[in-house]
């Protein structure tokens, strides 16, 4: 994969930067410096400008690293998955930035009932007032294996503190992602009827629901 380069404001049309402008706006503000011992990592909201290095970088990953079922992506349709998320209840999108290059990013919001049917009963059985769902993560294969993820899902967990969840959900079929998971706490999610592990059951695999309950 090619390096992801700072691109210009200019590379969204007027309308397409008056579309993010405002939703993006009403981000919560967040910004964390992580210096390592060869370089500062920056984790921040998401700006206007991030949209094309964050959409370039999504389809490059999605079509190289997950096939099937991506057959059809395209750039546009992309932006428009940013652009859903923010029209989701308590949208959160944070990127990762080194040298004013955006190297990683991570979007959720509010886990809302019957978008996985599976998960109603952990949804309603009272133990949580506020679950919120990680919807995507991921970093440039050239800065991988640096613990950029984990600075990302850091910054989410801080952010979604701070708006009262008190639960995250995310779901993975990628071993490696899953092990990032299990070193920061994240569990099966257990159906209380079935007691059995949840999985999301689609045409790439069997995803794993993952929690983990926000202290």
């Amino acid at each position: 994969m090619q390096m992801i380069t700072k691109t210009s404001p200019k590379s969204l049309s007027g309308k397409e930067m008056t579309e993010f402008k405002n939703p993006i706006s009403k981000l919560p503000h967040f910004k964390k410096n992580y210096r390592d011992k060869d370089t500062t990592t920056t984790v921040r909201a998401i700006r206007v400008e991030d949209i094309p290095p964050v959409v370039r970088m999504a389809y490059s990953i999605w079509t190289k690293e997950y096939q099937i079922g991506n057959e059809n992506l395209t750039h546009t349709k992309v932006k428009d998955n940013i652009y859903s998320v923010l029209g989701r209840s308590n949208p959160i999108i944070l990127v990762a930035e080194q040298n004013e290059m955006v190297i990683g990013f991570v979007w959720g919001y509010d886990l809302y009932k019957d978008k996985y049917p599976q998960l109603n009963n952990h949804l309603t059985n009272g133990k949580y007032k506020h679950v919120g769902y990680i919807n995507e993560i991921a970093v440039d294969p050239n800065f991988r294996g640096l613990g950029i993820a984990g600075k990302l899902l850091d910054c989410y967990e801080q952010v979604s503190k701070r708006k009262g969840v008190d639960d995250l959900v995310l779901d993975t079929i990628n071993p490696i992602a899953l092990r990032l998971y299990k070193r920061e706490h994240y569990i099966p999610i257990i159906d209380p009827i079935s007691k059995q592990k949840l999985f999301d059951k689609v045409k790439m695999g069997n995803f794993l629901f993952l929690h983990k309950k926000m202290d």
